[in-house]
């Protein structure tokens, strides 16, 4: 089999990939392409390391022209990487080898980047704060709430934007794919081809690590100790949660 020989190591099972193959009219050149979307669709690990490296080293490239930022670019990457291994079905799988896999990704990094671009200028034409966008989620008999929301609110969100961009690519990647997807411990696990017990670790670990450094930010600006940051942040949790969420959203 040609894209047995094309990447060695990744193997598939062959009645299920005969039938995903009676699907399509692949050319002769796209056949390993075709047999390595099928292998990542069906979460076959060594598949996954083959696909994770065509990412790493064409997507950033292809998508600097829109920004070339690094922060931009691994963003990306990862954003790419988990919507084309998410299913069911997953996006690598609707693959038809009509071209080359490598150019295929490319459009879709290519369109997503543009597609970010956009809905960041959006929300700055707009003009709307996200404090306004706030006002109909919290309760508006919640006097306490309501002055430190008044007081504070641009200073917590800001607190969480600095966090938030203080993280990794992965990290960011991850946090977006759990909270806004609703994507399981099991599925995040399937997606990075680790255990589920790392991944529960990942996610505790970013939301340890996005809590710690947005209670330094607020310490930090609002000259405060980091046991009142903290009965601060807790006070404005909803506000908080709110905020990370459209804040993970205009980054998606």
């Amino acid at each position: 089999m040609s894209g047995a020989a094309a990447f060695p190591g990744v193997t598939v099972e062959p009645k299920p990939f005969s039938r995903f193959l009676a699907r399509l009219n692949p050319s002769a050149a796209t056949l390993p392409d075709v047999y390595l979307a099928f292998a990542c669709s069906q979460g076959e690990p060594q598949a996954l390391r083959h696909f994770d490296q065509l990412l790493k080293s064409r997507v950033p490239a292809a998508v600097s022209s829109v920004d070339a930022s690094r922060s931009f670019c691994d963003d990306i990457t990862q954003t790419l990487r988990a919507r084309m291994l998410v299913g069911p079905p997953p996006a690598i799988a609707s693959y038809q080898g009509k071209g080359s896999l490598a150019g295929w990704v490319l459009v879709a990094a290519t369109r997503l980047a543009i597609d970010i671009v956009r809905e960041r200028r959006r929300w700055v034409n707009d003009g709307a704060s996200e404090l306004e966008l706030l006002e109909n989620l919290v309760a508006p008999g919640d006097t306490e709430r309501e002055v430190l929301r008044a007081r504070h609110g641009e200073a917590l969100r800001e607190a969480i934007r600095a966090a938030f961009d203080s993280i990794s690519s992965r990290e960011r990647a991850v946090l977006k794919f759990h909270v806004l997807d609703g994507a399981s411990i099991d599925t995040i696990a399937r997606v990075y081809s680790i255990h589920r017990a790392t991944a529960a670790r990942w996610i505790q670990g970013v939301n340890a690590t996005l809590r710690e450094r947005t209670l330094a930010r607020l310490a930090c600006v609002l000259a405060l100790g980091k046991s009142e940051a903290s009965s601060l942040l807790h006070t404005m949790f909803s506000e908080a949660d709110v905020s990370l969420r459209r804040h993970l959203a205009a980054t998606t």
